[in-house]
């Protein structure tokens, strides 16, 4: 496999007042092949988030860099990044189509293009029967199903994603989990996913990243044996059970 990104001793200290300072990542080296699923665990504050915005450039590294392909980052590696949230954050006056195709009125791209892929996509994520609803008319689950799209619409090499699916009930967790995971064997996009969720992380990922409490470090880095593509079955797979149970020790949980 090729490396497309690589985290090269990256350090990110943040000064809230002029005598004070928070480390937020303590030394961070991590090689990300291309296509490669990972997903991201730790406690709250150890900076899981702020690893995504250093790698999409909205935050700099107080020290260490960060490459694609080789090259450090720089403004024009935006242009590979899609950017999942927390929140769906559609505009209430845009239709589902509409709120997809965004990205590319954005960038100038042919529409005529970008309303098939988009319109292929919403029937991936089943919501080909709702591209001319407004998003107050569906549900939370559907209009992150929606905000997935987006993401996917320029087709960007890496697709971060920050906790997108914490607000979840746990049976419609799952179903956008399964979802994800066909739409990215499709794609083949190189994910990097952050979660709470230990049994989530595990059932998404190539690999699993723990992290230690702030300031942040990985403690280990979970190889997660489960072939694809995964299906509700592989959630009772005896190398699920080990790995869950590996992470929960990680995190000096109780475990399983």
């Amino acid at each position: 496999m090729t490396t497309l990104l690589s985290l090269e001793g990256i350090k990110k200290t943040y000064w809230p007042a002029s005598n004070q300072t928070i480390t937020a990542l303590g030394k961070i080296d991590l090689e990300v092949q291309d296509r490669e699923f990972i997903t991201i665990v730790g406690p709250s504050g150890c900076g899981k988030t702020t690893i995504l915005k250093l790698i999409s450039g909205v935050l700099k590294p107080t020290k260490g860099r960060i490459l694609v392909e080789g090259i450090p980052l720089q403004n024009s590696h935006r242009q590979l990044l899609g950017m999942v949230f927390q929140q769906p954050a559609l505009l209430p006056w845009r239709t589902v189509l509409d709120n997809v195709l965004l990205p590319c009125e954005v960038k100038g791209q042919d529409m005529h293009k970008a309303r098939a892929l988009a319109e292929e996509l919403l029937g991936l994520v089943g919501l080909n029967n709702f591209i001319n609803r407004n998003p107050r008319e569906l549900s939370y689950g559907m209009q992150q199903r929606v905000s997935i799209c987006r993401a996917l619409i320029s087709d960007p090499r890496i697709l971060l994603m920050d906790e997108p699916f914490a607000a979840l009930d746990a049976i419609t967790r799952f179903e956008i989990s399964r979802l994800l995971l066909e739409i990215w064997s499709v794609k083949k996009n190189t994910v990097l996913f952050v979660t709470h969720n230990i049994q989530e992380a595990v059932f998404l990922a190539d690999r699993v990243v723990v992290m230690t409490p702030r300031p942040g470090r990985i403690a280990s880095i979970v190889d997660v044996p489960l072939p694809r593509p995964r299906t509700e079955k592989h959630l009772y797979d005896p190398s699920f059970s080990s790995c869950a149970e590996t992470i929960h020790q990680l995190l000096g949980l109780n475990a399983l």
